[in-house]
């Protein structure tokens, strides 16, 4: 009974915290700011040891650390910060990627492939 009042409660609060956001959004602990069905000008955190996903419009940031894994497409004026993690990130437009301690690629628009960021990386 308290695992389920607890898993209950933890869905909860995850639906609070990416209240505003768009459903293409999986994972983050926090997915703040969002307007617009396209979820521009969010601000995402993806907690420790999680998987975060999905798409951002633009002016997005995010973070992703400690054993995270994060699969995301960003928009036009966008960044992503990623440290202890691993970072797979798509552009649509000018975005930026640093990356510390963690394995990152970055594909900007027009790429036929990721390339690998070592400390950071940008589309334009």
């Amino acid at each position: 009974m308290n695992a389920r009042l607890w898993a209950l409660a933890a869905a909860s609060a995850w639906a609070v915290l990416v209240s505003g956001c768009g459903s293409d959004l999986s994972g983050w602990a926090q997915a703040n700011g969002c307007s617009g069905a396209n979820n521009d000008s969010c601000s995402l955190q993806c907690a420790a040891n999680a998987t975060c996903g999905g798409t951002c419009g633009q002016s997005c940031s995010g973070s992703c650390t400690s054993g995270s894994t994060c699969t995301v497409t960003l928009g036009p004026s966008s960044s992503m910060s990623c440290s202890g993690a691993t970072c797979h990130v798509t552009c649509t437009g000018s975005c930026s990627l640093s990356c510390t301690t963690s394995t990152c690629d970055l594909k900007c628009a027009g790429d036929a492939a990721a390339q690998a960021v070592s400390a950071s990386g940008s589309c334009t």
